[in-house]
């Protein structure tokens, strides 16, 4: 389900597009805020690794309770008062991701764009509503452009965020001039699923 409701999120270019998935079961919600995915805050991250956070319409003019969680095993959670709707976070480790708790269990998000230097349009699809009611967890879902520029700067990160399967929705011949860079010793599992015929128009490709 989740794939075919997601599938047309992606783009299709020249460079193909990716899906990758694991299995990270934290519950999440989401929230009516202004904004175009109706986000409840609004998390980025800087390359220097900087959280910057905007409660949006969950601070008002009180302090905030906020739990930065991290997704790999082995590190502290940490505890977080926000005294400003708009907060910049310098002290978290900057080669681990973080989900945000804030408030108890009001909201549960973290950065959308992954700040991965050598790939673009690297983006967490957690979140987003399904069809049946619910959210995509955070941490579950993935899509990128190509991952032939990823390297050794970005593997750690990369690792952190602990993917097991790609699925690759380039064609054959773009996938040898191109192949994935991923980090050396880890075991990942590739799936090619081309969606692409340069034979075909591309309207055959787009949903009617």
């Amino acid at each position: 389900m989740y794939m075919n409701y997601l599938f047309w999120l992606g783009s299709f270019t020249s460079a193909g597009a990716y899906w990758m998935y694991q299995r990270y079961q934290r519950p999440v919600s989401v929230g009516g805020a202004d904004n175009p995915l109706k986000e409840p805050v609004l998390i980025q991250r800087a390359p220097n690794g900087h959280y910057h956070l905007d409660l949006l319409s969950f601070f008002q003019h009180q302090p905030l309770q906020i739990e930065a969680i991290p997704f790999s095993e082995g590190l502290p959670r940490m505890q977080i008062e926000a005294q400003t709707q708009r907060l910049r976070l310098d002290h978290l480790p900057r080669q681990h991701r973080f989900l945000f708790q804030i408030e108890g269990r009001a909201v549960l998000a973290s950065e959308r764009l992954i700040p991965l230097a050598k790939t673009s349009n690297f983006r967490d699809l957690g979140g987003l509503p399904t069809q049946d009611g619910r959210s995509l967890k955070w941490g579950l879902l993935y899509r990128s452009d190509r991952l032939s520029g990823l390297g050794p700067g970005d593997w750690p990160y990369f690792k952190n965020l602990r993917i097991q399967t790609i699925c690759d929705f380039r064609g054959p011949d773009e996938v040898s001039r191109q192949p994935n860079r991923l980090p050396p010793h880890l075991a990942f599992r590739q799936i090619g699923l081309p969606i692409y015929d340069p034979n075909r128009p591309m309207g055959d490709f787009l949903p009617s």
